[in-house]
């Protein structure tokens, strides 16, 4: 995880999160961000996707 404020783009959580002879499609990374969020729900953190751009991990005040 980044800390908040830095934006991480989809290619490169679908690098991380998938093994070297094998991708990870958008549905999938979409999925494991809404179950992330799920996870994240009263923690003061959240996801928030930039279109275009990727995700930001932000944490409430």
């Amino acid at each position: 995880m980044s800390p908040p404020g830095r934006t991480v783009s989809k290619r490169a959580l679908s690098d991380k999160l998938s093994s070297f002879d094998e991708s990870l499609g958008d549905n999938a990374l979409e999925a494991f961000i809404s179950r992330l969020r799920k996870k994240l729900l009263g923690t003061g953190a959240s996801i928030r996707t930039l279109r275009g751009i990727g995700y930001l991990l932000e944490a409430e005040v």
